[in-house]
């Protein structure tokens, strides 16, 4: 939920904004530097998203929707993320480490690639989002809605993503299904609030043009023991 976002108030209130208008993005960029909050926001808002009784300023926390976010079950929402190789690359993906993801968030939302390595016991491995994952993605979006509300999808670190994997996703992400939005959570290169890295479609086709918004960085992160120097997530959301 929000109310757990350390900080990023501005950000979090225009969310919100876009939400209650009615103008949310099929797919929203957040970006920033390690430790700022970008999967903690990319979660909350997905809640409020799906929310059946959502508020003025947080998702209800009380409905059938919200409380599947308690384990992170909720079936429509979908995580994408960096993994290892498992025993081969058509087989290498998501839903093999569904379980050690779900247990990582619900340890809490900051944590950082070198954490995710940990908890897949691959340390000096190299993590990727590999391109059979594109399938999966296209799978289960496919289907309708089990709650009836929206699909969110949300991808963790996209600039990991195999470039075969995003060349498969363009369409779909330029053009999704109808009530189902893109959430993906981009770790920044560089401290440049300007400079977002490309390897994979968010603003890719079609001329999209990213729209930003920002707000304060954290002041006293109490998770992950990270501090106020992380520069805070921007969002981008593609404008027709």
């Amino acid at each position: 939920m929000f109310s757990q976002v350390v900080g990023q108030t501005d950000i979090k209130e225009r969310l919100l904004q876009e939400a209650q208008a009615g103008r949310v993005p099929h797919a929203l960029l957040l970006s920033g530097s390690s430790g700022c909050g970008k999967l903690a926001l990319a979660v909350s808002y997905a809640q409020y998203l799906l929310c059946h009784r959502p508020g003025a300023h947080d998702a209800c926390g009380e409905c059938p929707s919200c409380r599947t976010f308690t384990h992170f079950v909720h079936p429509d929402l979908h995580f994408v993320f960096p993994i290892i190789k498992y025993k081969t690359a058509e087989s290498s993906v998501c839903d093999v480490y569904i379980d050690a993801w779900r247990k990582r968030l619900q340890a809490g939302l900051y944590f950082d690639l070198n954490d995710w390595l940990g908890d897949m016991k691959a340390e000096n491995q190299q993590a990727l989002i590999y391109a059979a994952e594109a399938a999966q993605i296209q799978r289960k979006l496919a289907l309708k809605s089990t709650l009836g509300g929206r699909k969110a999808m949300i991808v963790w670190m996209p600039e990991k993503m195999n470039a075969e994997c995003a060349n498969k996703l363009l369409k779909l992400i330029e053009e999704p299904p109808e009530q189902t939005n893109f959430l993906f959570g981009e770790r920044r290169a560089g401290e440049n609030p300007a400079h977002h890295p490309e390897p994979y479609p968010t603003n890719r086709g079609k001329g999209h043009r990213p729209r930003k918004f920002g707000g304060s960085p954290p002041q006293n992160p109490s998770h992950g023991g990270r501090g106020s120097s992380h520069a805070m997530p921007e969002a981008a959301i593609p404008q027709h």
